[in-house]
């Protein structure tokens, strides 16, 4: 999915209308504290396309997901790792923090309503024609690699606190792996097999 480098609003899907529909989601990243009618929410913002769309894939960009489990199931789908690189001659620290998101596929329907509350948003399974139709995306629309960003500097002049130690990258896909198989840590009530790589996480 091409990104517009100078859009400045989202756009907005009302989740409600994708009941019953395959979505294939990429989390961006994890929001927290946005002011609403409701108080301060957290959130994910994520691209998302309707993979069963009237007239084909329906792609939206930059979407603030609100709902509970479906924010859960896209927060373990991001990883963020920090790093630090000193340029030796100058004595400049730089910190970075790399973003690597996988993609999570699943039908959008209603869990169990908890008493005195709606009904949940939450992803569903995907059968073995709708995970097709996400592979043929995907090969058009590659997950996107991961982004590497500074976060900070400063001059080391020899007598400053040293430097925080590189955090290894967590759970970091390998070559050769499963990008999309879920983690470890992931429960699913659907039990796929282990090379699934479009089984939706548990919720």
């Amino acid at each position: 999915m091409a990104r517009d480098e100078f859009d400045s609003a989202g756009e907005y899907v009302n989740i409600s209308e994708l009941l019953g529909k395959l979505v294939l989601f990429t989390p961006r990243k994890r929001v927290e504290g946005i002011n609403t009618v409701h108080g301060d929410k957290d959130a994910v913002l994520a691209d998302l396309v309707v993979l069963d769309g009237e007239d084909g894939w329906d792609e939206y960009e930059d979407v603030m997901i609100f709902q509970g489990k479906l924010i859960a199931a896209l927060k373990r789908r991001i990883t963020v790792t920090k790093s630090m690189d000193r340029n030796p001659v100058t004595g400049v620290v730089t910190h970075f923090e790399t973003t690597t998101v996988r993609r999570l596929l699943g039908v959008i329907v209603k869990g169990q309503a908890q008493r005195g509350q709606n009904a949940p948003y939450e992803l569903g399974p995907a059968t073995d024609e709708q995970k097709a139709l996400a592979r043929k995306y995907s090969d058009k629309n590659p997950t996107p690699a991961p982004e590497k960003v500074a976060v900070g500097q400063y001059i080391d002049t020899g007598n400053s606190a040293p430097a925080p130690a590189a955090t290894a990258p967590s759970q970091a896909p390998s070559t050769g792996t499963d990008e999309f198989a879920p983690k470890a840590d992931e429960p699913t009530p659907f039990t796929p097999s282990a090379d699934d790589p479009w089984a939706a996480d548990a919720q």
